[in-house]
């Protein structure tokens, strides 16, 4: 099993929740809220060959999206990284229409990787 780290967003020291979860919060979709969690106990159960796993091309991030499975364009999508210790940082989501991810979604996960690199990325339950 991977273990799934959660950060919180670095221009929100006060969040009370991780990124992923306050995401997870927004979504009004119930179909999407559900293929998201389906997604996120598939990474958590086969990490790197879930299913619904999917490298961006040109960046240290990965995507969860339910196209990889032949699903509908656009949808439900997480963005994360594999830490390189069998663990993977989920760090948010989206719900859209099209193909393309969101720019400022893709932004926020890098500057996270980057600090979870550096050591400075504050995670659920505390840094390791």
């Amino acid at each position: 099993m991977t273990r799934l780290l959660l950060p919180y967003a670095l221009n929100r020291p006060e969040a009370r929740h991780p990124c992923i979860i306050e995401d997870l919060l927004e979504v009004t979709d119930a179909h999407a809220l559900t293929a998201m969690i389906e997604m996120l106990t598939d990474l958590h159960q086969h990490g790197q060959e879930s299913r619904y796993a999917k490298k961006l091309e040109g960046l240290p991030l990965w995507e969860l999206k339910t196209r990889s499975r032949g699903g509908p364009k656009g949808g439900a999508r997480v963005y994360f990284t594999f830490t390189g210790h069998g663990e993977a940082l989920v760090i948010n989501a989206e719900v859209k229409t099209g193909d393309t991810p969101s720019v400022a979604k893709i932004t926020e996960a890098l500057a996270i990787t980057l600090a979870y690199a550096n050591g400075q990325a504050r995670l659920q339950g505390g840094n390791r």
